[in-house]
């Protein structure tokens, strides 16, 4: 299992037993995000993984790839609902407009960054006041696009085929321990950064316990419509406290 989706796991087990502060920003992001209308969001990534019972992990690109779409297709006229002008910078635009680099570069260090502001370690004390920058990479990207912030979204999902589902439940019958936790789960972060001057003033992530995604249905209009689903109510979640 990736090191994306063992997070995952862990999120949804922890949110079930408890309810830790997801938010990290600057805290004058209120100030600066209300000087600001034009967005543009960067190339969303998506990962889901099913596992089976001897807890192997198989992609599913395709639904991946189709899970972009219609990530971009909600976030978008969300964010026009709050006042601003947004506009997508797809993979092959960057390619385009020769800020591909600057792209990869900056998804790099935001994942690095991630690990920290999301992780274990992480003091919720300091959410409120966090520091990362990622400097010329967002600049750059900010200045070529005309844009005053950036978005960042990322999607990650697994499920538990029917036979890890159902060794869970056997080895809970002869055991009593019952180890298997969620058949499934989805998991949602986007992050706001100030073009002008690379930092991140703003991030927050949601997570749902066996979600709705299947990545198995043969009537694509009945999984799309199941997939939106999913993903507003995990972007509802995220944009709870925005602004407020």
């Amino acid at each position: 299992m990736s090191l994306k989706n063992k997070f995952l796991v862990v999120a949804l087990l922890v949110f079930t037993s408890c309810a830790p502060i997801t938010t990290r920003q600057t805290s004058n992001y209120k100030e600066v995000i209300a000087k600001y209308n034009t967005i543009a969001l960067l190339p969303v990534e998506v990962e889901i993984n099913s596992v089976d019972a001897g807890g192997k992990t198989k992609r599913f690109y395709d639904y991946e790839y189709h899970l972009e779409s219609l990530i971009k297709d909600n976030i978008i006229p969300e964010m026009r609902l709050k006042g601003f002008k947004i506009s997508f910078l797809s993979r092959k635009d960057a390619h385009d407009k020769g800020i591909y680099n600057e792209v990869l570069q900056l998804r790099q260090k935001y994942n690095e960054e991630m690990k920290a502001l999301h992780g274990p370690k992480f003091k919720e004390k300091n959410a409120s006041s966090i520091d990362v920058n990622f400097g010329q990479y967002a600049t750059r990207i900010g200045e070529v696009e005309n844009a005053d912030l950036l978005m960042i979204v990322d999607f990650s999902g697994y499920a538990r085929t029917s036979g890890a589902v159902a060794l869970s439940f056997l080895t809970g019958m002869v055991t009593g321990i019952y180890s298997g936790g969620p058949s499934a789960g989805s998991s949602m972060l986007i992050s706001i950064i100030d073009a002008k001057n690379g930092k991140l003033l703003w991030n927050n992530t949601a997570h749902e316990a066996d979600a709705f995604f299947t990545s198995s249905s043969s009537n694509r209009a009945k999984q799309d419509k199941i997939d939106n689903l999913m993903i507003i109510t995990l972007m509802k979640k995220i944009f709870k406290p925005f602004l407020l």
